[in-house]
């Protein structure tokens, strides 16, 4: 084909450059490939920001507890979202109090279920927050937004041990 072309036009210069890797980011499906999306520094500070933001809500309900962190598998396919979570016996939660405790905060809180276990649920810009309280004792856990990361690079930090499923 280029030979035939410069036989058409042989004032043209035509100069032929190697073939580059596309352009990082998501593919025409909106995903991420593999080795593109989110650093190692965005997943740091977002494993860190959602401890923190639980930690925050921790103390503001009265309650002590470690927080621990991990990743969940997130939507779009091949992204990740943190994960906060902590658990606390001997809590004495009233459910509407931690309602309004959290929107005074500037979640958009309400209680989703009253029995057998009540649950809260709460949004907020940088996160999504469920408490769910039971014979004296809670659990809060916090999920961050979704950061594409591929499908490899997914299952890795789920799966940080490589436990086969099936």
């Amino acid at each position: 084909m280029y030979a035939r072309f410069r036989e058409r036009h042989p004032d043209v210069r035509l100069v032929l450059l190697p073939a580059t890797r596309p352009a990082a980011g998501p593919t025409a499906t909106g995903r991420a490939r593999d080795g593109d999306g989110a650093t190692e520094v965005d997943l740091e500070h977002a494993l860190a920001h959602a401890a923190e933001l639980l930690s925050e809500v921790r103390h503001s309900l009265g309650i002590v507890g470690s927080v621990q962190e991990r990743w969940r598998s997130g939507r779009p396919r091949g992204s990740v979202r943190a994960e906060a979570s902590c658990t606390v016996t001997g809590a004495d939660l009233d459910v509407d109090a931690v309602t309004r405790t959290l929107t005074e905060q500037g979640w958009q809180a309400s209680v989703t279920r009253r029995t057998p276990a009540a649950v809260v649920d709460a949004r907020r810009e940088d996160g999504d927050l469920h408490v769910v309280v039971h014979d004296g004792g809670a659990l809060l856990t916090l999920e961050g937004a979704s950061l594409e990361v591929g499908a490899r690079r997914r299952a890795d930090l789920v799966n940080p041990v490589g436990v086969r499923r099936g």
